[in-house]
């Protein structure tokens, strides 16, 4: 074993408990890269761990390939730095000082049967599965297939590390850590070229595994945390995941050792399964007249998301996100529909009790076209108090799978509880009127 071997591998199992695998060490959010947001590379999740010492829990990232399964590192499961029960997969969070998006927990997990715990021979995967849905179908990450391998591994690619959350130096201090979320240019070298993974002595498998640079060097690399973040290429097909990060640098400055996905496609495929398409008959359960919230997937930090028999616009059942007593963040209803033929417009209608500013609680509509990759707001982030129902509406387009999210934020201040009822969410060919005495918000 080289000198620089026996640091590499002294550095895994120091840094493991980092949750980085080391190519020198395993990887952190990455050191020099540029901030994004989580709409640039929905796919992304971080995965947080109780005994991580980042402020904000970091152990690794992920890529979101299915609503309910994340593709990571094997060793970010290693259980010698603790229980994958007690890990979470966050997801639609650009700021981890923040509380958006969802947060699921791993129900269980499968790695490479060839992977050996603390090996950086390559196999580092695993395909985590979720105890609920997260995303829509425009989110999710296709990894890239044997036959895109000679368009995808090539040297010279400009592969991106897209995207992840950590460390950005070396250092455990508190400006070694950025909340927010990163980006990295991290190109495909050659590993045996001047500077490359194995001319510098590291373990290295070609079958396995590419070399992304930059070559060592201060100012960009993988760092403590990045450790299974998706590494991306944009191709005429849209955007494949080429490989993830297995190790890197012990000074998180270049470069890192990926898998290589190509090899492995048909495996992780037969672990995630075969998604199925969203419904064809419209909105499901839009006046919520089932007395459950059937077809709708609750979410959110604030876990206040429930169907009530009081205050509904019509009939006897309304969505009520919220709740009479304080809750902390924000609480969701979600579904993805397809708009059938003839339709041309989404309505739905809110009645709010905010006695708060818009600064701390709100109401949110969101729509993402899944078929177009967009998202819109049908209704901006607003706080009314006591002023009826509401109409809100959007034009949609035949045929296209949308995500429509229903949202209320509550600061948990007991004084001034907040929330939002929903109600008769349809969709029409034409506008429909408020009736006279109510306003009508588009």
């Amino acid at each position: 074993m080289t000198k620089s071997m026996l640091a590499r591998a002294l550095l895994f199992l120091a840094l493991v408990a980092a949750a980085l695998v080391p190519t020198a060490t395993p990887a952190q959010a990455v050191k020099g890269g540029e901030h994004t947001t989580h709409p640039t590379y929905p796919w992304s999740v971080v995965i947080t761990r109780p005994g991580s010492a980042s402020p904000w829990k970091v152990s690794c990232g992920g890529a979101l390939l299915a609503p309910n399964k994340v593709l990571t590192a094997a060793h970010c499961m290693d259980p010698s730095i603790g229980d994958f029960k007690e890990k979470t997969v966050i997801w639609g969070r650009t700021d981890l000082r923040t509380t958006d998006g969802k947060v699921a927990k791993i129900t269980s997990y499968w790695k490479h049967p060839s992977y050996q715990w603390g090996s950086l021979a390559g196999d580092d995967i695993a395909v985590l599965t979720l105890d609920q849905n997260l995303g829509a179908p425009g989110d999710y990450l296709k990894v890239a297939t044997a036959a895109e391998a000679a368009e995808v591994n090539k040297i010279g690619n400009q592969t991106v590390l897209g995207g992840t959350w950590g460390r950005i130096g070396p250092g455990t201090g508190e400006a070694d850590h950025d909340p927010v979320m990163k980006k990295a240019t991290l190109p495909i070298i050659d590993p045996v070229a001047t500077g490359g993974c194995k001319d510098i002595g590291w373990s290295f498998t070609p079958d396995k595994q590419l070399c992304n640079g930059p070559i060592k060097n201060d100012a960009l690399g993988t760092c403590g945390g990045d450790s299974g973040a998706p590494v991306v290429l944009n191709t005429a097909n849209g955007w494949r995941q080429v490989s993830l990060i297995e190790s890197g640098d012990s000074n998180c400055g270049g470069p890192q050792v990926t898998s290589k996905l190509t090899n492995y496609e048909a495996l992780i495929s037969e672990q995630v399964g075969t998604e199925p398409p969203p419904p064809t008959g419209g909105v499901t359960n839009g006046g919520f007249e089932a007395g459950t919230a059937a077809g709708w997937s609750a979410g959110g930090t604030g876990n206040a998301a429930s169907v009530v028999n009081t205050g509904a616009r019509t009939g006897t059942y309304a969505a009520r996100l919220g709740s009479t007593t304080a809750t902390n963040g924000e609480s969701t209803y979600s579904q993805t529909f397809a708009v059938p033929e003839g339709s041309s417009r989404l309505s739905l209608w809110y009645s709010m009790t905010c006695p708060d500013t818009v600064s701390y609680a709100w109401a949110r509509v969101t729509l993402k076209d899944n078929t177009a990759g967009t998202t819109t707001t049908p209704l901006a982030k607003t706080c009314t108090n006591g002023q009826g129902w509401k109409q809100v509406t959007a034009s949609v387009i035949t045929g296209h799978s949308y995500t429509l999210t229903l949202v209320n934020r509550d600061d948990n201040h007991p004084s001034d509880p907040v929330h939002t009822l929903y109600d008769d969410v349809t969709l029409g060919a034409t506008l429909q009127q408020a009736p006279a005495g109510q306003r009508l918000q588009s």
